[in-house]
């Protein structure tokens, strides 16, 4: 069933319930009017004789009969409008939970399908990524590798002059020492000498000083 088929059993069936909403305010102005009737009737009636007042009261049951009927009538067909209403009403509800079952199933296949896509492509991303991911780890790691045998050789190299360097200082300082201690040690030489020179000098004074040769003691 179109949607166009559906907007228009919608608006007669709006139509419908309009005139249906309609028929108890006509019924009721009738009823009103009827009463006025009545009420009239019985007023101008109410001087009159007995034969007449038989026909009003012949009258009235023919009125009230009319009423009864008219009631009957009405009640018979406000039914039927509102019994085709409802079936109709009732086929549109069944056209419309078919036509959203229909939906529905359709919106599922759909919704399954693009899950379907949306993983596939997920899991394609995800293989991508991993090998991507694989291939710049295996790159670090042998860039990694690389400078760690950069950095071994500098710090080989760095280590050999280091060694060198101290060597050539250690030998340097050796013969500083040596040197040094050569130095102190002819100083003292010297200084021993000048001293020994001395005292040699000193004892030959103190032997020719005649001032020594009287205070020696005497021998017995």
């Amino acid at each position: 069933m179109s949607s166009q088929a559906i907007v228009r059993r919608i608006d007669t069936l709006e139509e419908r319930v309009t005139r249906l909403e309609e028929l108890p305010g006509r019924i009721d102005d009738l009823t009103l009017q009827v009463l006025q009737l009545r009420g009239e009737m019985r007023t101008e009636f109410s001087a009159l004789n007995d034969g007449t007042r038989r026909e009003i009261s012949e009258l009235d049951v023919n009125v009230r009969q009319a009423m009864t009927e008219l009631n009957d009538k009405l009640r018979l067909e406000m039914n039927g409008l509102n019994d085709g209403p409802r079936q109709e009403m009732k086929d549109l509800n069944s056209g419309l939970r078919q036509e959203m079952k229909d939906l529905n199933g359709g919106l599922r296949q759909e919704m399954n399908r693009l899950n379907d896509a949306l993983r596939q492509e997920m899991r394609e991303l995800n293989d991508g990524l991993r090998q991507e991911m694989n291939g710049l780890n295996h790159a670090l790691r042998q860039e990694m590798k690389g400078l760690n045998e950069d950095l071994r050789q500098e710090m080989n190299g760095l280590n050999g002059g280091l060694r060198q360097e101290m060597s050539g200082l250690n030998e340097k300082l050796r013969l500083e020492m040596n040197e040094l201690n050569n130095t102190t040690l002819r100083q003292m030489r010297v200084l021993h000498e000048d001293v020994i020179a001395r005292l040699g000098v000193m004892s030959e004074a103190d032997r020719r000083s005649p001032t020594a040769s009287k205070k020696r003691p005497r021998k017995h």
